[in-house]
């Protein structure tokens, strides 16, 4: 277990007396069960271990589970509409290296968006609103759109559409 095979203790530790000594060991990369046995060695290099004779070595037992991989991430944010309510939209998160769009439907009066999406990519992410040829996006401060990275399991808020244009935005980085 990429354990450290010798460990002095820090001082002379007398019979009956306790002393707590810390390992590091790393677990297995493989899902299974795995035992590591160890004894103690006294400073004339004898070894001894647990019970009534001190023949037997103390174990750590350690038990490793398949990891899971998390296919999706959940992306949320505001939707900062100019105006005193928020028309019906559709949200784009487009895929900043291939193009590939998902869309959702925002109905009227939706402040807030929360979507799951594929994990392990950059996107950028706009909103369209059909009626009033808005386009509203998640921008840097020059008005280019900003990509953000999604990781799986994980939620990436603070996506907030609030730089809204007549015209489509230009990508950024």
């Amino acid at each position: 277990m990429g354990g450290t095979t010798a460990v002095r203790l820090p001082a002379y530790v007398a019979p009956g007396q306790t002393i707590d000594i810390s390992v590091t060991l790393t677990a297995p990369s493989t899902a299974g069960s795995y035992t590591g046995y160890w004894m103690l060695r006294n400073s004339s290099g004898t070894l001894f271990g647990t019970n009534e004779k001190a023949n037997v070595p103390f174990y750590v037992d350690i038990k490793v589970k398949k990891q899971e991989t998390v296919t999706h991430g959940t992306v949320g944010g505001n939707l900062c509409y100019p105006s005193e309510f928020n028309p019906p939209m559709t949200l784009y998160l487009e895929n900043a290296h291939t193009g590939e769009k998902i869309q959702f439907a925002i109905v009227e009066n939706q402040n807030t968006y929360s979507v799951l999406i594929p994990a392990g990519r950059r996107y950028y992410a706009y909103a369209w609103a059909p009626n009033y040829n808005l386009e509203g996006a998640y921008t840097h401060s020059n008005g280019l759109m900003k990509s953000f990275f999604v990781e799986g399991g994980s939620t990436t808020p603070f996506i907030n559409l609030c730089d809204w244009s007549p015209n489509p935005h230009a990508k950024g980085e």
